[in-house]
């Protein structure tokens, strides 16, 4: 019975080896993983940062479209009433042509008729 017990302890003494190296190996990954998120953690809040400022940047480009969008519609009302001014403008100076034209030929005729 001793020669047993003295086998028993002695694969139970391997065995807590195994354990101990299983113990440690798995200790050695654990480890691993915790690096491993922490890297990952670090990655995220670099996206997390870069996404933010994305994000910033993307309300200050549709702060300035839309500020452009505005100017435009201004513009364009402006270039309306420049356009119906032009118009005005057109008229009133065809109406001096042909008042020209008329001076002219009354002129012509005084012309004649003083000769």
């Amino acid at each position: 019975m001793f020669e047993e017990d003295k086998k028993r302890l002695e694969i139970e003494k391997e065995s807590l080896k195994i354990d101990k190296r299983m113990f440690e190996e798995d200790k050695e990954w654990l480890e691993i993983d915790r690096e491993s998120f922490e890297i990952d953690k670090e990655m995220f809040e670099e996206v997390k940062e870069r996404f933010e400022i994305d994000k910033e940047s993307f309300e200050i480009e549709n702060k300035m479209f839309e500020e452009v969008k505005e100017r435009l519609e201004i513009d364009k009302g402006s270039f309306e009433i420049d356009k119906e001014i032009f118009k005005k403008d057109l008229e009133r100076l065809q109406i001096y042509e042909k008042r020209i034209e008329i001076d002219s030929k009354m002129l012509e005729e005084d012309k004649e008729g003083l000769k």
